[in-house]
């Protein structure tokens, strides 16, 4: 299946170019044979993603990385059993079943079992009725993860991640847009201040998009928690409202959904001014232009113009949407 370049994809690695060390793991932790798989897309991870089964019916959803191509990724996998690990039980967050690590000659693997979900990414563009399903969810999600288990205080992991205005350089390709050249120092400003009020007692997924959704007949399920991190409530769903924006959902880029409208309607996202999340969507266009000059991480071939794509309609959305234009 080809999903639009809006969605984030990756190259990932099939389930069957595993060491067989690697598929003797999942055959033990399923409980018999595997003999039949689905490798997955969606995500940027160079590894495995797969719903393997076995003869019986019984199904896991495998993720699997090795070191070799991106040393970062396994790092991520690992900070994500953790993060999983210490989740409370949450009915629509899934539990980790088991997880591994294997030395396969000099490659180091990390691998995780989760349950096989019936369930699939939403399409983009965005529709209404998938945005309120989604957003409904994570609403909830703010009232279970409000205040946070987590004792730890608000890291400056958001701090260096949201740093792209502050950083647009003399040369860089924006600065040759007149809107965007008379606005780059207010919106560093604003960059400092909204990076200053993320932070907050709720424990966010902070990298919410469609490709970290699920849904399924009677739920959304969220996945993927490997950026997990205390922050204000308002982020997850600020972070979401910029995937609407991403995925052209917005009437002004030929979608269904008035997303500034959206913003104000929606109870996850009433819970602060429009002016808040318009901020957050453009600190995360900053920061994904700015990512977006640098060279590819390696195994990663397709994040750079992904970035550049989601950065470039998010600021045409802000300049749409500006608040007192």
């Amino acid at each position: 299946m080809s999903l639009p370049v809006t969605f984030a994809v990756g190259v990932r690695r099939p389930y069957l170019d595993l060491p067989a060390e690697v598929r003797a793991w999942v055959d033990r932790t399923l409980g018999e044979p595997v003999v039949e798989v689905a490798d997955k897309q969606g995500g940027f991870s160079p590894g495995v993603a797969a719903v393997v089964a076995g003869a019986s019916g019984h199904s896991l959803f495998i993720k699997a990385v090795g070191s070799a191509v991106n040393p970062d990724a396994i790092r991520m996998y690992r900070e994500e059993q953790q993060h999983s690990a210490r989740l409370p039980e949450i009915d629509f967050v899934p539990r980790t079943v088991a997880t591994g690590e294997l030395t396969v000659g000099e490659e180091q693997y990390a691998i995780s079992a989760l349950p096989a979900i019936d369930a699939a990414p939403p399409p983009h563009p965005w529709t209404l009725a998938d945005a309120n399903r989604a957003f409904d969810t994570v609403g909830e999600l703010g009232d279970r993860l409000t205040p946070s288990p987590w004792p730890e205080p608000t890291g400056d992991e958001l701090g260096r991640f949201f740093g792209g205005w502050r950083n647009l350089g003399g040369g860089d390709p924006w600065l040759a847009d007149p809107w965007i050249a008379e606005r780059a120092e207010r919106f560093a400003e604003l960059e400092a201040a909204t990076v200053e009020r993320m932070a907050g007692d709720t424990l966010s997924h902070t990298d919410l998009r469609a490709d970290n959704l699920l849904f399924g007949p009677d739920r959304v399920w969220v996945v993927d928690w490997a950026a997990a991190q205390n922050a204000a409530r308002w982020l997850d769903p600020a972070l979401l409202l910029a995937d609407l924006v991403v995925s052209r959902a917005d009437l002004g880029d030929g979608g269904e959904i008035d997303v500034a409208r959206f913003a104000v309607e929606h109870p996850a996202l009433g819970t602060v001014p429009f002016e808040v999340n318009w901020a957050g969507v453009c600190c995360l266009a900053g920061a994904l232009h700015g990512f977006s000059q640098r060279p590819a991480p390696p195994g990663l071939p397709t994040i750079r113009p992904w970035q550049a794509r989601c950065a470039d309609t998010m600021i045409a959305w802000c300049r749409r949407t500006e608040p007192g234009s």
